[in-house]
């Protein structure tokens, strides 16, 4: 019975990556004399609490959840933008999801699978990455999404109150504009020579102004990917399967009484990196480089995030690559760095697809004011 219990606990030994000769061991046998007496306690509680202890060490992790991070899986790495963003999002998932002996699923590395070998080696790690692990492996008593919600509570959701919108000017404000937005007052600014929009909510969302950060400042880059791989990218696997997921899926999209995302955190940061997402594997914009559709950088008044966004809603995703010829990512491909709202709009206007009237229609429906003075001219 002690060989089986010291053969299970080697191999446990393996998958925690404690590996016997590195310095780190080294360091710490050095300090405690001798290795555990291993065959009198539970070997799953005797891993745990080691990897618990160091991570708590400030002379090993000192409670840095990227340095574990990279540290138990040597082959990726964190990109250095969004280190900060990691360790907060991490540190609120573990302690979320600690069990009785106070050990989360961060330091237990609980489906860290998700995480290793998806893709290549030397993989460097960004946030669309933690997203879907904790996609993948929610809080305990909360769904995928609300888990999302819960670890990005920190941050603000401005776009709540004040959407990302071009500010219109006073003087050349257009007579035909309709503002489609219901619920909206118009606030001047500077001098009155501008006015932004607010939108009219009671106090309660006054939350969402506050955050370390706003949810649309976190920086998203994605790595241009072959098309025979796009489908092992955990950006394709978090669009696919939050498409497939019907209750996830509906509760990502879901309104409160005042016409507020019930989850405009996650949503947000969702969208965020499925436009990111599309730009490069399309070919729109290199992955170093910034770059808006038509140059318009407001996202809550660009027409084309906004026309992508509702055909995945519609959709409940989007094939990548596209199953047939006709397919919409096919379609933004072909167009690639040319993609902007006429291109777009063009390219339903002269396809034979089934759906292109309802596509022409929204897109059209988007356009609320004369297109000469919705982009910006640098951009041509």
């Amino acid at each position: 019975m002690k060989t089986i219990r010291k053969v299970y606990f080697h191999l446990m030994v393996r998958k925690f990556e404690e590996v016997w000769d590195s310095e780190e061991y080294k360091r710490d046998r050095a300090e405690n004399g001798k290795a555990p007496e291993l065959a009198f306690v539970n070997p799953d509680e005797a891993i745990l609490k080691r990897l618990q202890a160091k991570f708590q060490d400030e002379n090993i992790y000192n409670k840095d959840y990227v340095k574990y991070l990279e540290t138990k899986d040597r082959e990726k790495s964190v990109w250095k933008e969004n280190k900060e963003d990691i360790n907060v999002i991490l540190k609120m998932y573990d302690e979320a999801t600690k069990d009785n002996d106070k050990i989360g699923n961060v330091i237990r590395q609980h489906g860290f699978d998700t995480l290793r070998g998806r893709e290549e080696n030397n993989e460097i790690l960004r946030i669309q990455d933690i997203v879907y692990y904790i996609y993948s492996y929610p809080i305990p008593n909360k769904s995928a999404i609300e888990s999302l919600e819960y670890v990005l509570s920190q941050y603000s959701a401005k776009y709540v109150k004040y959407p990302d919108k071009k500010p219109i000017n006073k003087f050349k404000e257009d007579k035909n504009y309709v503002d489609k937005i219901q619920g909206v007052i118009q606030i001047y600014v500077k001098d009155g020579k501008t006015k932004v929009e607010k939108n009219q909510l009671p106090e309660k969302y006054d939350k969402y102004m506050q955050g370390i950060k706003d949810i649309d400042e976190i920086i998203i880059k994605v790595a241009k990917k072959p098309a025979l791989e796009l489908q092992k990218t955990r950006c394709e696997n978090l669009i696919r399967e939050l498409g497939e997921n019907v209750s996830e899926y509906e509760k990502t999209y879901s309104m409160d009484e005042n016409g507020v995302r019930q989850f405009p955190l996650s949503r947000r940061l969702i969208d965020n990196i499925i436009i990111e997402f599309l730009k490069v594997q399309t070919g729109f914009k290199e992955e170093n480089e910034t770059k808006y559709f038509d140059n318009h950088q407001y996202k809550d008044s660009n027409i084309v995030r906004n026309y992508l966004l509702w055909y995945i809603k519609r959709q409940k995703g989007i094939d990548i690559p596209s199953k047939s010829e006709r397919g919409l990512f096919n379609r933004l491909e072909k167009i690639g760095k040319d993609i902007r709202v006429t291109t777009v709009l063009n390219d339903w206007i002269t396809s034979k697809s089934a759906i292109k009237v309802r596509n022409i229609r929204k897109i059209s429906n988007l356009i609320d004011e004369v297109y000469e003075n919705y982009r910006d001219n640098s951009d041509f």
